[in-house]
């Protein structure tokens, strides 16, 4: 082989290689193609995700306030009704019958006009009762709107805290 020869096969194992190392190249783009495209995939995954918790957080964040304000509101009538009781302006009466253990003459005793009321120690008590009524509904509820939030189900509430509190607290 003469000298042109040799030149054209070098040229051609020169193309040979060369298109060889563009397959590779290929190859290997398409490859990288395919993770990008993997990626796009989980970033819009994880976009989704994350805007689905942004939302979550956005929601629980005004239950919170909405359950904490009800809250502030109950615990203030059930302390302004404490601060009339205690002044004298309302009375908290009991619903109450004493059972006649005896029959009295009537000319016996004074008579007492009176239907039965708490004694001091009592109303308080009664008073943080309702105080403590009001906080464990309030709590409940937020709990409740917190679950249903977070699984996406619909769980009915057993009540709504702020919502006719006398219902709950026989006011």
């Amino acid at each position: 082989m003469n000298a042109a020869g040799y030149a054209v096969c070098i040229l051609i194992v020169a193309c040979l290689g060369l298109c060889l190392a563009l397959s590779v190249e290929q190859s290997r783009n398409d490859v990288l193609v395919g993770r990008v495209g993997s990626l796009e995939a989980d970033n819009s995954r994880l976009m989704a995700a994350s805007k689905e918790r942004d939302r979550l957080q956005t929601e629980i964040s005004k239950m919170d306030q909405d359950h904490t304000a009800a809250l502030r509101a109950a615990t203030d009538e059930i302390e302004t009704l404490r601060a009339t009781a205690r002044a004298g302006a309302v009375r908290v009466s009991v619903r109450a019958t004493c059972p006649q253990l005896f029959e009295a003459p009537a000319s016996a005793g004074m008579g007492d006009d009176a239907g039965p009321e708490l004694t001091t120690d009592a109303r308080e008590h009664y008073f943080d009762l309702r105080n403590g009524i009001a906080r464990v509904s309030c709590q409940l509820s937020a709990c409740q709107q917190y679950a249903a939030a977070v699984t996406g189900s619909q769980i009915p509430p057993l009540q709504n805290c702020g919502e006719d509190m006398e219902k709950y607290h026989g006011g």
